[in-house]
C-alpha cells in the first residue's frame, strides 16, 4: 500500500488496523497478479510509493481478511482439511505464490471463501475471475500431490437484504440467505499448464518491454453500449436491447398503432469502463485511461 488516506474520518484504531492488514507475498508473481492485467501489475509497482487509497474503499478487505482468520483457526487440527495453504510454482524462471483457502482431504474439494455483493451472484453469472484463480490453485495442489474433483466458492454477501429474499421467493432471482454456494468447473492439468504459461509470459513481456499492453475489455470491466426503446414521456425504458437494430426490429414488433401512439425512439446508453472509472488506483499514471478519459476517445 502507497498513501493510507482517510477522507471520511474513520476512528483512528480502524484505520490502524486497516494499515496493518498486511499480506506478506511470496515469490515473484502471485496467482492474484497473474490473472489480472500485467499494464496494472507494473504500474503499480513502478508508482507504488505515489498510489492513494482511502480507508473506507478496505473496509471490506479487512473484513475479508478477518473472516479467513477466523475460518483458519476452526479449520486447524481438524484431520480432513488443510487451511490457508501456501503455495509455490516454479515455472521461466519465476515463482507463482498463492494460497488456497481451504482443502478438503476426503472430498477432494477445494473452498474459497468471498466477502462480495449479492448483486455479483445475482446479476454476474461469468465468474471468470474466480474460475482462474481456483483453477491456479487446483494445479498448484496437483503438483504437490492433491486430487482437485470440485471447486466451490463460499459468498458471504455483504449487503443481502431478507425483504428482497422474501419479494423473490419464487422467482429465483435473489440469494434466499446470506451465504451462496458457487461452483466452478475444473479445468485440466494440461489446460491449466497452458494458461498459466501464456499468462506468465505476458507479464514477463511487460515487465521486460519497451511498451504496456493496454488492458483487455475484461480487465477494464467494460459494460458494453446498450439501447433502450422509449417512450419520451417516462422515465423507464421498455425494452433494453444489445444493439440498434435490435431494438428498432422491437419497435416494428409493435402494432404500427401503438407505436405511433407513444412515438418510441431509441436511446443510446453509452457502456463505460467501471473498474477505469472508479476502481483501480493506477488510472492516474494509465496513459490508456487518460488517453480515453481526459482527451476524449
Amino acid at each position: 500500500m502507497g498513501k493510507l488516506t482517510n477522507k471520511y474520518n474513520l476512528p483512528e484504531p480502524l484505520v490502524k488496523a486497516i494499515r496493518n492488514d498486511k499480506y506478506h507475498r511470496t515469490g515473484d508473481i502471485s496467482v492474484t497478479q497473474l490473472i489480472d492485467s500485467p499494464r496494472v501489475r507494473v504500474l503499480k509497482s513502478k508508482h507504488y510509493d505515489e498510489i492513494e487509497e482511502d480507508a473506507i474503499d478496505m473496509v471490506w478487505a479487512l473484513f475479508g481478511s478477518a473472516t479467513h482468520s477466523i475460518i483458519e483457526r476452526a479449520a486447524e487440527g481438524v484431520e480432513d482439511y488443510l487451511s490457508e495453504v501456501s503455495l509455490e510454482y516454479k515455472l521461466m524462471g519465476k515463482v507463482l505464490s498463492g494460497t488456497a483457502d481451504l482443502y478438503d482431504k476426503k472430498t477432494k474439494t477445494l473452498y474459497d471463501f468471498k466477502v462480495t455483493s449479492s448483486w455479483n451472484i445475482t446479476f454476474s453469472p461469468d465468474h471468470w475471475q474466480w474460475e482462474a484463480q481456483l483453477n491456479c490453485y487446483a494445479h498448484m495442489l496437483r503438483a504437490i500431490g492433491y486430487e482437485v474433483k470440485a471447486i466451490k466458492i463460499i459468498a458471504i454477501l455483504k449487503d443481502w437484504k431478507r425483504s428482497e429474499a422474501d419479494r423473490n421467493f419464487s422467482t429465483g432471482k435473489y440469494p434466499q440467505k446470506q451465504i451462496a454456494e458457487v461452483d466452478l468447473p475444473v479445468y485440466s492439468a494440461a489446460a491449466m499448464e497452458k494458461y498459466i504459461n501464456r499468462k506468465m509470459s505476458e507479464h514477463i513481456q511487460a515487465m521486460d518491454g519497451d511498451e504496456l499492453p493496454e488492458c483487455n475489455e475484461r480487465e477494464r470491466w467494460s459494460k458494453p453500449n446498450t439501447y433502450a426503446v422509449k417512450d419520451p414521456t417516462k422515465k423507464r425504458a421498455l425494452k433494453i436491447c444489445e444493439t440498434e437494430e435490435d431494438a428498432k426490429n422491437h419497435i416494428k414488433l409493435l402494432t404500427e398503432k401503438e407505436a405511433k401512439k407513444r412515438a418510441l425512439v431509441v436511446e443510446l446508453r453509452e457502456g463505460k469502463d467501471i473498474r477505469c472509472e472508479g476502481y483501480c488506483s493506477v488510472a492516474p499514471f494509465c496513459s490508456q485511461f487518460i488517453n480515453k478519459y481526459h482527451y476524449g476517445k
